[in-house]
């Protein structure tokens, strides 16, 4: 096959597409600089119930034009614990129709002639209004309208190029072949919307082939098809530092389309058929297909939707561990009552005694068992102690300034030790779990020896501060026992370890051990600390 003549007309297409991907990106990015934080209050307000949510995922996406974006966002929702798995399958069900709206419109352009018509009067007119206008909003506009000329330049390009490469008989036999074998044409448009990452343009693409008749309508449909399928490419690369729920929503919307495409490659000729008769213009017909073919799926799959995740369920493991962010027992009305306002900021302490619990479970597990997992997961702890600490230590401040009896005055002290306390073991859990990270980085094991040592240490500082947090509920003597008993053990160990420190210091585990058990020695001396507080009782 030769090529020679070809080369001009490919790149061509590809300028084409570049120009028309540039438009696109700078559409959606200044759409969602306008209008973006509207529309996720939007997105947040109306997503109670399957038809609200899904026509709200329709309708910001056809505005946004971009639901690979609205992906991102959807999983961000999820991360945040802003909406469930249920009610973000249903926004992106919506999605799914809201971006036909691209195809729609690029098939208007082309019936009424204003690709050719309008491209250069916006790309001018867009240009200069950026260019001379100071109010904001007059920029933003000319930013939209230069988009627009762009995406309008792309296409033209695109459409020229074809019209030279249909001349050549391998390349009409090529594109004549997704109309005939429908599998082929959808494997290239999986295939090609991966790799741009963009459906819109293998959209854009084979509308702007269909201007020429260089393909048919099936083949235009098998093409858009795989381009369905390929687009999930994007929400799976979104999903890779997401939480379980992401992962499930990547899961759900790949299974929707493949399933869907499945579903239609065997009746794609009278699909075809159907589709040629809601208008006469070929551009219009494949929009029209895009359309009928998202909303077919969508209104299969919508009242599906609880099963669907219970199946993302059963195939991606694991549940989300979320963190009540902020103060969970407190409202400001019991302020007006320092003793009822200090029994429940003493409920929040002990959430924040719980959730340094759960932090020196998961780096003992990064650190001895090279999990680490749930990194995004201890950070959110992290954050949590940190707000907690900051709005609670002012709330006992601000009470103490009032006019306390003795017994509130010294409720308040102990308050606010404890918090101290809780909140530096947060930090020296976290120590633990950037320990196991460096671990990782240098590419060091613990031998069977170290591990059982570390593991030793971690049971001796983790059975201190569990009595601790228990001391915090019931002051009992047992409690004391414990802390005191580990403490002194811990204590003797320290010197051993010194010596460890001293002669292996090129040993990159040693070294990493001695620091993890530095760490979980001041675990260790925070709850006797707690446990001195509460017995001192200020």
């Amino acid at each position: 096959m030769d090529l020679g003549p070809l080369i001009a007309p490919i790149f061509g297409i590809l300028a084409g597409l570049a120009v028309f991907l540039f438009g696109m990106s700078m559409l959606s990015e200044t759409l969602k600089s306008v209008a973006g934080e509207k529309l996720k209050k939007l997105l947040e307000r109306f997503t109670n119930s399957r038809i609200k949510a899904c026509a709200v995922g329709a309708f910001v996406t056809g505005i946004l034009q971009s639901s690979s974006l609205m992906m991102v966002v959807f999983i961000g929702f999820l991360n945040a614990g802003m909406m469930s798995l249920e009610q973000a399958v249903w926004a992106m069900l919506g999605a799914e129709i809201g971006t036909t709206v691209t195809a729609q419109l690029l098939a208007g352009a082309v019936s009424f002639k204003l690709v050719d018509l309008l491209g250069m009067p916006f790309l001018a007119a867009g240009f200069f209004a950026q260019l001379m206008s100071r109010k904001k909003s007059f920029k933003s506009a000319g930013k939209i309208i230069f988009a627009v000329g762009l995406i309008l330049l792309g296409m033209d390009l695109m459409s020229d190029a074809v019209g030279h490469i249909k001349k050549d008989p391998n390349a009409k036999d090529l594109l004549a072949s997704f109309g005939t074998q429908p599998v082929l044409g959808v494997l290239a448009g999986a295939i090609f919307t991966a790799i741009v990452q963009s459906s819109s343009a293998t959209t854009a693409l084979v509308i702007a082939i269909s201007t020429t008749g260089a393909i048919t309508l099936p083949g235009a449909i098998a093409i858009i098809l795989g381009a369905n399928i390929g687009t999930t490419f994007d929400t799976h690369l979104a999903a890779i530092g997401s939480n379980i729920s992401g992962k499930k929503l990547a899961f759900i919307q790949s299974t929707v389309n493949v399933l869907g495409a499945i579903a239609f490659i065997p009746f794609i000729y009278q699909f075809s058929a159907v589709m040629a008769a809601t208008s006469n213009e070929l551009p219009r017909q494949i929009a029209n297909s895009h359309t009928t073919f998202n909303v077919v799926c969508t209104a299969v799959a919508l009242p599906l939707s609880a099963y669907l995740v219970k199946i993302s369920g059963r195939i991606i493991k694991g549940h989300d561990v979320r963190v009540e962010r902020g103060l969970k027992h407190i409202n400001k009305k019991i302020a007006a009552v320092p003793s009822v306002a200090l029994a429940q900021i003493k409920k929040e302490v002990l959430r924040m005694s719980d959730i340094a619990l759960e932090m020196i479970k998961i780096s003992r597990k990064a650190l001895l068992e090279n999990d680490l997992s749930m990194k995004k997961q201890l950070y959110e702890y992290e954050d949590t102690l940190d707000e907690l600490k900051l709005i609670l230590f002012i709330m006992v401040e601000d009470l103490c300034k009032g006019e306390l009896n003795c017994e509130d005055h010294r409720n308040a002290a102990m308050l606010k030790s404890h918090i101290i306390d809780i909140e530096r073991v947060g930090d020296h859990a976290n120590n633990l779990f950037e320990l196991a990270e460096k671990k990782r980085e240098l590419k060091t094991e613990f031998s069977t020896k170290e591990k059982k040592e570390l593991n030793h240490y971690f049971e001796l500082a983790t059975e201190a501060y569990l009595a601790g947090a228990k001391a915090l509920r019931c002051a009992e003597e047992v409690h004391y026992k414990k802390i005191i008993k580990n403490e002194q053990e811990l204590d003797m160990i320290q010197e051993r370890i010194e010596k460890i420190e001293s002669k292996e210091k090129e040993k990159k585990s040693a070294i990493i051990m001695v620091e993890a058990f530095l760490n979980l020695e001041r675990i260790s001396d925070h709850a006797k600390n707690i446990m001195r507080t509460l017995q001192q009782g200020f």
